[in-house]
């Protein structure tokens, strides 16, 4: 009988100890806290040399929805105004973006058209040889060559010597192919360039590659 009473005693010990434990534990609020909206989220910014979209540019628009290509467009010049005309959208402007900036924007103006759109946005390049400010950026070719003029570096960022030669035409009658110059403006420096000339590795001295600006003078041959 005192055993039993004993282990009652003890019993009610224990639960005297565990109620007053759990009423001096702090209370722990939780609260819902909504995600931020995208606009407060740092998002990474587009890359410092990334080429803007500007008025005579061409491009090239896909739109894919559900597996399916909506919009197919793989030339588009952008006008006067920094607008290109697309279906569904009739106009949209982009002059002064980046490609990436772009791209967004359009997802968000074809959302009110099609379900979960999926848009690609590309420079195009028409003619190396344009009349325009390519994205890249342009080499200009002057001296005793067929067609002098400006030559826009391609989408690959790579032009050299004789490729922007070749893009005017080559060079003309009684041209001095051993002593090409190159200019650059940053570092300010000429580089003489002999378009005879290979190397002992067997790499031509007409592969030096081209920065936007450069200006490549063909001078004429002293008889």
């Amino acid at each position: 009988m005192n055993d039993r009473f004993r282990n009652i005693t003890h019993m009610l010990c224990l639960l005297t100890v565990l109620v007053a434990g759990c009423r001096s534990m702090p209370s722990v609020r939780r609260e819902w806290a909504p995600n931020p909206p995208l606009s407060a989220v740092q998002q990474p910014g587009p890359s410092p040399n990334a080429p803007i979209i500007r008025a005579g540019h061409v491009v090239s628009v896909r739109v894919i929805s559900r597996n399916r290509i909506e919009v197919d467009e793989p030339e588009l010049r952008v006008s006067g105004s920094g607008r290109v005309a697309l279906p569904l959208l009739r106009e949209a402007s982009i002059a002064g973006m980046t490609l990436e900036r772009a791209r967004i924007g359009l997802t968000g103006l074809y959302k009110q058209y099609l379900r979960d759109p999926a848009v690609t946005i590309d420079f195009v390049m028409v003619d190396q040889q344009a009349d325009i400010d390519s994205p890249w950026g342009y080499v200009s070719v002057l001296g005793c060559v067929v067609r002098p003029g400006q030559v826009s570096i391609p989408p690959t960022g790579r032009l050299t010597v004789t490729a922007a030669i070749q893009a005017v035409g080559g060079t003309a009658k009684g041209a001095r192919i051993s002593n090409v110059q190159v200019s650059r403006q940053s570092p300010s420096e000429t580089i003489r360039v002999n378009l005879h000339r290979i190397d002992n590795e067997n790499r031509h001295d007409g592969g030096l590659p081209l920065r936007s600006g450069n200006v490549i003078f063909v001078p004429e041959g002293l008889f």
